[in-house]
């Protein structure tokens, strides 16, 4: 028995991937897709934000942003999930009068 704890797991081998650079790539990817895919949310949140000269700049951006991904037709899975979410959340159920 070893004084290790947890558990005493035995070294990497080598040529594994380094797990920071994965989860580097992986966080890259992640804000990728939701750049794609989730413009909307973006233009929304800087709308919230309060007024400023650079606000207004991000604000353009993010809405020029919006209206490309739009053009490319990207925000129609959001689009999808969006309205089904509405449906569901407007239905009523069976106590509910």
């Amino acid at each position: 028995m070893t004084d290790h704890f947890p558990a005493d797991f035995p070294p990497d081998p080598e040529g594994t991937p380094d797990p920071l650079r994965w989860t580097t790539r992986v966080i890259a990817l992640t804000a990728l897709a939701l750049a794609l895919l989730n413009a909307a949310a973006l233009a929304s949140w800087i709308q919230d934000l309060p007024a400023a000269p650079s606000t207004a700049r991000a604000m353009a951006a993010a809405d020029a942003w919006h209206a490309g991904t739009t053009k490319l037709g990207l925000d129609a899975p959001r689009n999808q999930l969006h309205s089904a979410w509405q449906k569901a959340e407007a239905a009523r159920w069976g106590s509910d009068e």
